[in-house]
C-alpha cells in the first residue's frame, strides 16, 4: 500500500488502525466492516460525489478484510471514538494460573450476569432479602473503555488507559475556581429574584387596598 495511491479524501473520512486491522469513520467514531463500506460512504457522506464514493471503497477494500485484533493489553485511548466511563472489569480468577478474566462491561448488573453466567458466581444479595447487603463481588469499577463497532458479533468492549485522562491539578485547581464562581453567580441571581418577587408582593398588596 503506497502512500502516493492513497486517494486524498479517504484520509479525511478514514483512519485505518492497522495494528487492529479496523478502518475507522473518523466522522461517526466507529468501525466500518469491508462489506459496508460502499453502503457507509452512500448513506452518511453524500457531500461525496459517487464516482469519489466508489474510488474510495475500492481502495479501502483492496487492502482491509474483516479480521479484527483486540488488543492484548491495556492501551492508550484511540481518537476518533467514544470512550464509556465507570465503567466494570471482572477480575475473578481463571484457571490454572489463576489470572483475572479482565472482561469489561458496562454496567454492574453485566458483570454480575457475566460471572453468574461464566464464573458460577453466586451473589450475596439475594433477590427479595437484606437490601443491606452491599453490591459487591469480583469486579472493579470506574474502567475506561471502548467498541471498534457499533453492530453485530464484533461490538465487543475492551479496556483503555485512564491515566492519560486524569486532570492536573492546576487545571483541577482552575475548575475549583471556575465551579465556586458560577454557584455564587447563581446564588446571587436567586437572591436578585427573590427581591424581585417580595417587590411585586408589596405593590400587588398596597394596590389592592385602594379598591374600595
Amino acid at each position: 500500500m503506497s502512500a502516493t495511491s492513497v486517494p486524498p479524501v479517504f484520509t479525511e473520512v478514514f483512519e485505518y488502525l492497522e495494528a487492529y486491522n479496523v478502518l475507522v469513520c473518523k466522522i461517526h467514531g466507529y468501525g466500518i466492516r469491508s462489506s459496508a463500506i460502499q453502503s457507509h460512504l452512500n448513506s452518511f457522506h453524500k457531500d461525496l460525489d459517487p464516482k469519489t464514493r466508489a474510488t474510495v471503497a475500492k481502495y479501502a477494500r483492496g487492502f482491509y478484510t474483516d479480521s479484527v485484533q483486540y488488543p492484548s493489553n491495556l492501551i492508550d485511548p484511540i481518537p476518533y471514538m467514544p470512550l464509556y466511563r465507570e465503567c466494570f472489569k471482572c477480575v475473578h480468577p481463571l484457571p490454572p494460573a489463576n489470572n483475572p478474566c479482565n472482561a469489561v462491561f458496562r454496567k454492574q448488573v453485566n458483570v454480575r450476569d457475566h460471572l453468574t453466567a461464566v464464573h458460577d458466581w453466586v451473589n450475596p444479595r439475594k433477590r427479595g432479602g437484606d437490601f443491606h447487603v452491599p453490591s459487591e463481588g469480583p469486579w472493579v469499577s470506574g474502567v475506561l473503555i471502548q467498541k471498534f463497532y457499533v453492530s453485530g458479533p464484533d461490538q465487543r468492549f475492551f479496556e483503555v488507559n485512564s491515566e492519560e485522562l486524569q486532570p492536573d491539578p492546576a487545571d483541577s485547581s482552575d475548575d475549583s475556581v471556575n465551579v465556586q464562581t458560577m454557584l455564587d453567580q447563581f446564588q446571587s441571581s436567586v437572591q436578585q429574584v427573590k427581591e424581585q418577587i417580595r417587590s411585586a408582593r408589596v405593590v400587588v398588596r398596597d394596590w389592592a387596598g385602594t379598591i374600595p
